[in-house]
C-alpha cells in the first residue's frame, strides 16, 4: 500500500484524478504536509522508477509498472491482496496466539517471532482464532432504547516498561532517550488520542531498569463491541519536542482516516486476506511515521484484541507485551474498563452411524473453547470450560443418551479443555492451569484423586491417549516445542523433548492405532502433519494430504473394532471436515451442516462416532 501511496502522490503532482484508494491513502499526508510536499514524495518515487524500472525495492511491479495515467483503486487491491497475503504470511514478523495469551502477564512470543520482529523492526499479532470469526458471531444490533447493548467501556493505560536490552545506537558514554508512541481504534470506530509519552532518559533506560509512565498515559479509552486494534512503537528519540505537533497530526490522520478504518473494514468483510491487510497497512504506517518522526524506531507492533482477548484482559487486569528490535523492551499495560464477558458458545454434537451423519444438535452446555471427549466405564465423558469463571466442567452420558448434570472438577480453572484418556480402570486427566502449569488427576469409582503439578510450563490443552494400558501425554511448551511424558503405573515420568523438533501453535491429537500411537498436529503452515510412536520417540509419517488445510488442532478418534482412525478438522473456511485412516488417509468430506468455531473433539462410543465442537453458524467452502 505504500507503493500505491507513492504512485498516487506522483499522479497528484501531475494533475491526474485520484482513485478511491489513492484518495484515502493520500488524505493522511495532504492535510498534514500539504500537496506540495506530498508531490515531492511522488517526484522522488517517479525518478526512482525511471532509474531502476519495475525492480524498485519495497514496491511490487504491479505498481511500478503502471503509467502515471493509470490509477490503482480498491478493486485492484482486492484482486492483488491474495498474493500480498501469501508474501507476508511467509515472513516471520507476525504471530497468531491464543486470545488469553494476549492478556497474560508473561512472554508468549516464540523465539522465531521475536527474531522476526527484531529483523524487521515491527510485527503484527492477532488472536489464533481470528479466522474463526464470522458474521454470525457478531452481537445483535442494539434494540430501541438500548443503544449500549453489547457495548463495553475499554480503558488501557501504560504502567511501565522493563529494559531487557538497550538500543545502543549512541556514542560511547551516551544513553538512550526512549519515547513510546501509539494509536488505535475499536470496532465502533472510536479512535485513541495519539499518544506520545514523556521522554525517558539517563539511567532510566539502562538494562534492567523498569521506569514508570507518569502524567498522561492512556493508550485507549472508549467503547468496543468486537475488539480493538492498537499500534504501539518504541522509539529512540533524538530530536526533543521539535516535531511533536506534526507527528501528532500524522498519527491522528492514521487513527481516524486510514490504518484502523481500513483494518475494521477488512475484519467486517471477513476477508481471508486479513493478515495481508494488517501486515501491509502496518508496514505502510511504520514507513510513514519513520519518515515524519526523524528519529530511530527500535520496535513497533500492531495488536488485534478481539472480544475474547479483551475479556481475558479485563479479568487479569494487566498484560505485558515485548518489543524486540534495536533494543528489547517489555511494556506493561493496565486494564481499568468494564468487566467484559467472554462470548458464550453453544456446544454442538453430530453423530455418524456407519456412513450417515446426523443433523447438528445443540447440547445443554456452553463452553469458552472447544471440548474434550473420552470413553470410560461404558460412558461418554465430556469436559469443557465454563464461560463465566473458566472452571473445568465435566458430565457423562450413558448408552441410552442420558446426560448427568455438569459438575466442576474440584477447583480447577483453565483457558483450555483438559486432556483425558482411559486406562487400567481409571480416567487420567491433565489440564493447563491459569498459571501455565500442567496439573494431573485420576478418576475412578466416582472420585477424583490427586492434584499433582508437573515441572515446567505449557500452552494449550494437553493431549492424552493410552497404548497397551500406559497413558501418554504430549504438551506444547512456551517455546512452541512438543514434550512427552508417560505414566509408569504410579506417576508420570520426566518430560522428554520431541525428537522430530515439531513447532506448533496449538495442541496436538493422540490416538492408538494397532500397536502404536498416532500423533497429528496442525503445522504453522496449516497442513496436517503425522507421526507414530516408537519405544524411543516418534517417526515422521509425513503430511496426511497435500490438499488438507486446518485452522485449529485436529481431533482423532480410534475405532478399535475396525482398526481405523477418524480425523476431524476445522477447515480454513470454518466448516468441519472428516477423513479416515485405514493404512492410508482417505479424502476428506464436509460434515453436513457443521460449522465449528474452534477445534473439535471426537470419540467412538456405542458403535457410533460422536463429534462435539463450539458452534459457529455460517456457510463453509470447499476444503
Amino acid at each position: 500500500m505504500f507503493g500505491v501511496l507513492l504512485h498516487g502522490a506522483d499522479r497528484l503532482r501531475q494533475g491526474e484524478e485520484l482513485t478511491d484508494l489513492e484518495h484515502v491513502l493520500l488524505g493522511v499526508l495532504r492535510e498534514s504536509l500539504g500537496d506540495e510536499e506530498v508531490g515531492e514524495w511522488g517526484r522522488v518515487y517517479r525518478e526512482s522508477v525511471s532509474a531502476r524500472g519495475a525492480a524498485l525495492t519495497g514496491v511490487p511491479g504491479v505498481i511500478t509498472g503502471r503509467s502515471v495515467s493509470e490509477g490503482y483503486g480498491f478493486a485492484d487491491l482486492a484482486e492483488d491482496m491474495p498474493a500480498v497475503t501469501a508474501e507476508w504470511s511467509a515472513q516471520s514478523n507476525w504471530s497468531a496466539v491464543a486470545p488469553e495469551s494476549l492478556a497474560a502477564g508473561e512472554a508468549f512470543d516464540s523465539p522465531e517471532f521475536t527474531e522476526g520482529m527484531r529483523e524487521w523492526g515491527w510485527a503484527v499479532t492477532v488472536p489464533a482464532d481470528l479466522t474463526a470469526q464470522s458474521a454470525g458471531d457478531e452481537p445483535q444490533e442494539p434494540q430501541e432504547n438500548d443503544e449500549r447493548a453489547g457495548l463495553y467501556r475499554v480503558r488501557l493505560d501504560y504502567e511501565n516498561f522493563h529494559v531487557h536490552r538497550e538500543v545502543g545506537d549512541g556514542w560511547p558514554g551516551t544513553r538512550d532517550e526512549i519515547r513510546w508512541i501509539s494509536g488505535g481504534q475499536s470496532d465502533t470506530r472510536q479512535h485513541a488520542v495519539p499518544y506520545l509519552s514523556q521522554e525517558f532518559g539517563g539511567h532510566q533506560t539502562d538494562r534492567g531498569q523498569t521506569p514508570a509512565f507518569t502524567g498522561h498515559r492512556t493508550a485507549f479509552h472508549g467503547d468496543a463491541r468486537l475488539g480493538l486494534v492498537l499500534s504501539v512503537a518504541c522509539w529512540e528519540w533524538d530530536t526533543g519536542d521539535g516535531n511533536d505537533d506534526s507527528f501528532r497530526e500524522v498519527m491522528n490522520r492514521l487513527n481516524e482516516n486510514l490504518l484502523f478504518n481500513l483494518i475494521w473494514d477488512a475484519i467486517g468483510t471477513l476477508s481471508p486476506d486479513l493478515i495481508g491487510y494488517l501486515m501491509d497497512l502496518t508496514s505502510m504506517a511504520i514507513t510513514i511515521t519513520n519518515l515524519i518522526a526523524r528519529n530511530d524506531l527500535s520496535a513497533a507492533r500492531s495488536l488485534y484484541l478481539d472480544q475474547k482477548a479483551l475479556a481475558a484482559l479485563s479479568h487479569t487486569g494487566s498484560a505485558q507485551w515485548h518489543f524486540a528490535g534495536d533494543g528489547h523492551h517489555e511494556l506493561k499495560v493496565r486494564f481499568t474498563g468494564d468487566k467484559i464477558p467472554f462470548p458464550a458458545n453453544d456446544l454442538q454434537c453430530v453423530i455418524r452411524t456407519d456412513t450417515t451423519w446426523s443433523a447438528p444438535t445443540t447440547l445443554p452446555f456452553q463452553g469458552l473453547s472447544g471440548p474434550t471427549l473420552a470413553v470410560h466405564d461404558n460412558k461418554l465423558y465430556l469436559f469443557y470450560i465454563r464461560t463465566n469463571d473458566q472452571a473445568v466442567m465435566w458430565a457423562s452420558m450413558d448408552t441410552s443418551g442420558n446426560w448427568t448434570t455438569p459438575a466442576r472438577v474440584s477447583t480447577d480453572r483453565s483457558w483450555h479443555a483438559p486432556g483425558v484418556t482411559s486406562a487400567n480402570g481409571r480416567l487420567y486427566y491433565a489440564v493447563t492451569g491459569m498459571d501455565n502449569k500442567v496439573y494431573t488427576r485420576t478418576f475412578a469409582s466416582g472420585t477424583w484423586r490427586g492434584h499433582d503439578v508437573r515441572p515446567g510450563s505449557a500452552l494449550h490443552s494437553p493431549a492424552l491417549a493410552a497404548l497397551g494400558g500406559q497413558p501418554w501425554m504430549v504438551v506444547c511448551g512456551l517455546d512452541d516445542r512438543l514434550y512427552l511424558a508417560r505414566h509408569n503405573g504410579t506417576a508420570w515420568n520426566a518430560w522428554s523433548e520431541d525428537n522430530l523438533d515439531w513447532r506448533v501453535d496449538t495442541h496436538v491429537a493422540l490416538a492408538p492405532h494397532g500397536n502404536q500411537l498416532c500423533r497429528i498436529a496442525t503445522g504453522k503452515d496449516q497442513r496436517i502433519y503425522t507421526s507414530v510412536s516408537t519405544n524411543s520417540g516418534w517417526v515422521n509419517g509425513g503430511i496426511a494430504s497435500p490438499n488438507w488445510r486446518a485452522s485449529h488442532a485436529p481431533a482423532l478418534a480410534a475405532n478399535t473394532a475396525a482398526n481405523t482412525l477418524a480425523i476431524l478438522m476445522r477447515g480454513t473456511d470454518g466448516a468441519l471436515w472428516a477423513g479416515e485412516f485405514s493404512g492410508s488417509w482417505h479424502s476428506a468430506h464436509r460434515v453436513p451442516g457443521a460449522a465449528a468455531k474452534e477445534a473439535a473433539a471426537a470419540a467412538y462410543f456405542n458403535n457410533k462416532l460422536y463429534v462435539m465442537y463450539v458452534d459457529r453458524p455460517g456457510p463453509g467452502l470447499a476444503i
